[in-house]
């Protein structure tokens, strides 16, 4: 196989070495590191700005402005037409070829695509807006709408850096644009200009980010050498994307809260928009935990695709042990405090909210798995069965919706998504398993699970003796050395986990070296072992 040349002096691409020397670990660790950066400063700006605007707002208004918002990101994810899925797929196929100059001519074309796409699509919502909405939401309404077009192009940016797998390179744009977000909503809510001056502050932060990330692709982008798109790539290229468009279809009834459309025509208040969709955000945001590895490890499974395919069967059993004992405290501790957490950061009027977060959390416990598997099969082509097993998943989550959420409203819709959700997971991972003989740590996994148990019940304890903020406090400590407690006692951190921790935050500052070394020598089971 034909080594992938470097450029001299361009630091980005610099992170593709190891395509040509075969470093996983390395390349994971330090994709880990940068992924997670990224993942800690949205879900705080996330969380943050959400409290703050659903306070701020209420439940009625807040309503209305999630019901338009799930309208736009429909409209983003079909007008991708798969488009960013088929641009990180090939292109690290062929970074890891060693042939970079195709890859250059793949975001090329696939950037001018989604370019007219985004053009397309953003203008009929525009007109959309004007001829249909509520003439008193028309200021908010069509700057959500106008953000559709920088939204759907930054993606394809993001997906070349992931491709060369170098995410320390999407940081920079990604935190201008919450910056700038968070700035808007300060402002507005300060000045009160109420919904349109936060969507104002949400489109702003869009155009930024890529205005950003496009110049910053573009520069390394340059140093590569430019070749023809072959005619065969290209019919590859086409097919994978009409796969990917039917996905995105289906990604927006089990994955992107269709469930929001079936509480609008059966449940009784608007209310339950903002319910469900205060649940799920929560919810979205734990699980950008587990992503955070889970993303990393997605760029390796990829661009290994081209270079070893054996390696594939390792690097999957890992993934899921770390995915899922990332995701279980996280998503477990989350459903039993949600009380004390809705309680604490959204007040009185949102108290219908917890119910539903309980369940949601809970049921969402299997998606912190999802990335490795799905990746997995998109990068060889398994488009045929994901289309198939997603309309049953699909279905099954529409029936569950029709049943409760006429009598239940939100809990209804969490209950029906979550299955939906908790289904494809499963059927994705059995197919992987199946397909490339991956042997998953069962074992393992049922120690995991076990440990969640004790942590849950020591979490649960504490929101029997206290109440509000100090429930949530002692739990999410208590529930941590518990946790942590667990993993020692079963020998779940072994000695070649903690070497992969400390290489993670390796690049990071002296102190934070310290920390790290001392908590994962704590959990660390005593045997000693070699990291390959």
């Amino acid at each position: 196989m034909p080594t992938l040349k470097v450029e001299p002096g361009n630091p980005h691409f610099a992170a593709s070495a190891t395509l040509a020397t075969g470093g996983n670990t390395e390349t994971i660790a330090r994709n880990t590191l940068w992924f997670g950066f990224d993942v800690a400063a949205s879900l705080l700006t996330a969380v943050v700005t959400s409290i703050v605007i659903a306070r701020a707002i209420g439940p009625q208004r807040l309503g209305y402005f999630n019901y338009l918002g799930w309208l736009a990101n429909i409209s983003a994810s079909i007008g991708c037409l798969g488009v960013p899925a088929t641009t990180r797929k090939y292109m690290a196929e062929y970074f890891g070829r060693g042939e970079p100059g195709i890859s250059r001519a793949i975001f090329e074309s696939s950037l001018r695509l989604q370019f007219a796409t985004a053009g397309v699509i953003t203008s009929v919502g525009l007109i959309l807006v004007l001829a249909v909405s509520d003439r008193g939401y028309w200021g908010s309404s069509l700057f959500q709408v106008a953000s559709l077009l920088p939204a759907m192009l930054t993606w394809i940016p993001a997906q070349a850096n992931m491709a060369a797998e170098n995410m320390r390179a999407n940081i920079p744009s990604s935190l201008a644009s919450s910056l700038i977000y968070v700035s808007c909503v300060a402002l507005s809510l300060t000045f009160g200009w109420g919904l349109p001056g936060i969507a104002i502050g949400f489109f702003l932060g869009r155009s930024i980010e890529v205005i950003l990330r496009l110049h910053s692709v573009r520069n390394w982008m340059s140093t590569l050498p430019s070749s023809p798109l072959p005619e065969s790539l290209r019919g590859r290229m086409w097919n994978f994307s009409g796969f990917s468009t039917v996905l995105m279809l289906l990604q927006v009834i089990v994955w992107d809260r269709s469930d929001i459309l079936l509480l609008k025509m059966f449940s009784a208040s608007i209310k339950e928009i903002t319910f469900y969709s205060v649940a799920i955000n929560l919810t979205e945001k734990v699980l950008l935990i587990p992503q955070a590895f889970g993303g990393a490890i997605g760029a390796s499974i990829m661009a290994q695709f081209g270079r070893d395919r054996e390696a594939l069967r390792l690097l999957m059993a890992r993934a899921a042990r770390y995915m899922f004992l990332c995701g279980l405290p996280a998503l477990a501790g989350l459903a039993l405090l949600s009380g004390p957490l809705v309680q604490t950061l959204y007040g009185r009027q949102y108290l219908p909210v917890i119910p539903v977060l309980f369940w949601a959390a809970a049921l969402a416990i299997p998606k912190t798995m999802l990335l490795p598997a799905l990746q997995l099969l998109q990068a060889t082509e398994q488009q045929r069965f994901l289309i198939i097993w997603g309309c049953f998943c699909g279905a099954v989550n529409i029936v569950i919706d029709l049943l409760l959420i006429p009598s239940h409203g939100a809990l209804g819709a969490a209950i029906g998504n979550g299955v939906g959700q908790a289904l494809g997971v499963m059927g994705m991972w059995a197919r992987a398993a199946t397909l490339f003989q991956i042997e998953l740590p069962w074992r393992d996994f049922a120690r995991i699970a076990v440990s969640g148990c004790g942590m849950a019940l020591v979490v649960f304890g504490s929101t029997l003796i206290f109440n509000g903020w100090r429930a949530l406090a002692v739990g999410v400590v208590a529930g941590c050395l518990v946790f942590a407690l667990m993993l020692r006692l079963f020998r779940l951190f072994t000695q070649q986990d903690r070497l992969r921790v400390l290489r993670v935050t390796a690049g990071s500052a002296r102190p934070v070296q310290i920390f790290m070394e001392r908590i994962v020598m704590a959990m660390s089971a005593p045997a000693e072992g070699k990291c390959d």
